[in-house]
């Protein structure tokens, strides 16, 4: 890819490292840290944030090719994991709303 291309995806990736650390440390002070502990997404989110933040600020051993990197992909499994958890949700409002209406048919 083109240098300034290269060099956006790394602005992008910078900012989303921030984004993500911010969102574990925000995480952890809310609900101290046996009650972070017990969810295995934050977990996870917190794995993998550490994973980047070693990666991103690291002494630069590994370059582009680090071992870590593929570790970061996961992301994208959190993102579908959380999906369905929103889907699943929005089946259950969906079912509601129809009890709710078959309730206001039987009064």
């Amino acid at each position: 890819p083109p240098p300034d291309v290269l060099e956006l995806c790394n602005q992008v990736n910078f900012a989303l490292v921030i984004v993500f650390t911010v969102e574990v440390i925000l995480k952890l002070t809310a609900y101290g840290p046996a009650r972070f502990a017990r969810d295995g997404f934050n977990l996870f989110d917190g794995c993998i944030v550490l994973i980047t933040l070693v990666e991103e600020f690291g002494d630069g051993v590994y370059g582009n090719a680090s071992p870590l990197r593929s570790w970061r992909a996961m992301r994208v499994l959190r993102v579908l994991f959380r999906l369905t958890r929103v889907a699943k949700v929005l089946r259950v409002v969906k079912v509601l709303r129809h009890v709710a209406a078959l309730r206001v048919l039987l009064a």
